[in-house]
């Protein structure tokens, strides 16, 4: 019993990594898609930081667990694509205290949150918006904050995204993780 319970829960995970993957490419390529519609000269060094996250994405995403710094340069390298395709100074900070090494994550578990920022901010769209990523990690936890200026309604765990990652966290620490 024990046997296919575990089988059954490494097919969950399975599935909801796979669904992971798609989900950030299309967020992506619809930024890269409005580049093009600009042809802005930023499109080529958009497309090779797309390339290095996709392969981290496919090379990592079917490991159980992966080095907390391999996610931390997952993140940098996601804020710095999304950085150059925003233009001017816009208020996007991502702070990272604490030493990374010595820990490990479950690939891809933060980067959700951190896409929904971008996905639904308005971060240029008008003076005042901002973005601000916050990764604490201490000894025996760590704790990733991610607030923006969304002016828009929300919908609370409505999308992929959010749902996706509340069914592994439930999964991968259960009764050991908080999600707000």
């Amino acid at each position: 019993l024990q046997e296919a319970e575990a089988r059954q829960l490494q097919t969950e995970l399975a599935l909801l990594r796979s669904q992971l993957r798609p989900h950030f490419l299309f967020n992506t390529l619809n930024g890269i898609y409005a580049l093009a519609l600009d042809h802005s000269p930023l499109l080529p060094d958009v497309v090779l930081k797309l390339s290095d996250l996709l392969r981290y994405t496919l090379t990592e995403g079917e490991r159980a667990r992966v080095p907390l710094a391999d996610e931390v340069r997952f993140l940098r390298n996601y804020v710095a694509l999304e950085r150059l395709r925003l233009d001017g100074e816009p208020d996007l900070r991502l702070e990272i205290a604490g030493e990374p090494d010595g820990h490990e994550a479950a690939p891809m578990l933060l980067a959700p949150l951190v896409e929904n920022a971008f996905k639904h901010g308005d971060l240029g769209a008008r003076p005042g918006t901002f973005i601000h990523i916050g990764l604490t990690i201490a000894p025996d936890r760590w704790h990733l904050s991610v607030t923006n200026s969304c002016s828009g309604p929300r919908n609370e765990g409505s999308g992929l995204g959010l749902t996706n990652l509340r069914r592994r966290l439930a999964l991968l620490h259960p009764g050991s993780h908080r999600l707000e």
